[in-house]
C-alpha cells in the first residue's frame, strides 16, 4: 500500500508538473491529537499534548490547486496507569507516524500567481502511516496501534511572498489505537517557505 500510494504521488507530481505552475512548500509546525479517554492494556490514554511535525508539499496551479505533500508526525499522547503501584511512570507517549496528504485548494485573491498575498482554503484526505509509539513504560505497544489511519483534513492559511502560516483540522475515519473508545481528530498550526 505504501508503494502505491508513493508511486501514485510521484506520478501525479510528474505529470502535472508540464501543465501548471509548481510551487514547493516546506512547513513546520505544532499540532495536538485530540481524542477522548480510552483505556489500553492498563493505561487510560488521551490526546491533548502536543506534538511537531515537519514535511512538505509540492502545490500545482494558482487559483484552483492541488496540493499532495509527505510530513512526518510525532504526536503526545497523554498516559495515566490504572495501576497506583506502578512507580516512576512516564506522563506521555510518542506516537511516530508518516503523513501523506493529497489536498485541493482555492486561493480565490492570488491574481494568478503573481500577487505577493494570498488566502489559501483546502480540503483533502490523508493516509497515514504509523510507524511506531515510544513508551517508556511500555504498556503502550506497536501491536495496539492501527497501521493505516484515514482522515479527512480541511485547511486555511495566508502567503506572504514566499511565507506561509496556516491551520488546520484533521478528522479521523477511524482509530488510532486499535481498542480506543472513538476516532481521533487533530488540530495544527504551521509556517513555512515556498519556493
Amino acid at each position: 500500500m505504501k508503494k502505491f500510494i508513493l508511486s501514485a504521488f510521484f506520478l501525479l507530481v510528474l505529470g502535472m508538473s508540464a501543465h501548471a505552475q509548481a510551487n514547493f512548500i516546506i512547513r513546520a509546525g505544532l499540532h495536538s491529537v485530540l481524542s477522548s479517554e480510552s483505556t489500553i492494556n492498563t493505561t487510560n490514554v488521551k490526546g491533548g499534548r502536543i506534538g511537531w511535525n515537519l514535511g512538505g508539499d509540492m502545490r500545482f496551479g494558482n487559483i484552483l490547486f492541488v496540493q499532495p505533500g509527505i510530513h512526518f508526525y510525532s504526536s503526545s499522547l497523554s498516559l495515566k496507569a490504572t495501576d497506583t503501584n506502578v512507580k516512576d511512570f512516564k506522563k506521555s507517549a510518542k506516537l511516530q507516524s508518516l503523513k501523506v496528504p493529497v489536498m485541493v485548494g482555492v486561493s480565490p485573491f492570488n491574481k494568478g500567481g503573481t500577487s505577493d498575498f494570498a488566502f489559501v482554503l483546502s480540503a483533502g484526505i490523508v493516509p497515514t502511516f504509523n510507524l511506531g509509539i515510544v513508551d517508556d513504560n511500555n504498556f503502550i505497544k506497536n501491536d495496539d496501534l492501527t497501521k493505516v489511519n484515514w482522515s479527512g483534513k480541511v485547511g486555511a492559511g495566508l502567503e506572504f511572498g514566499v511565507f506561509a502560516v496556516g491551520v488546520d483540522y484533521e478528522f479521523g475515519f477511524n482509530k488510532i489505537l486499535k481498542d480506543a473508545k472513538d476516532n481521533f481528530s487533530i488540530i495544527g498550526a504551521s509556517i513555512g517557505f515556498k519556493f
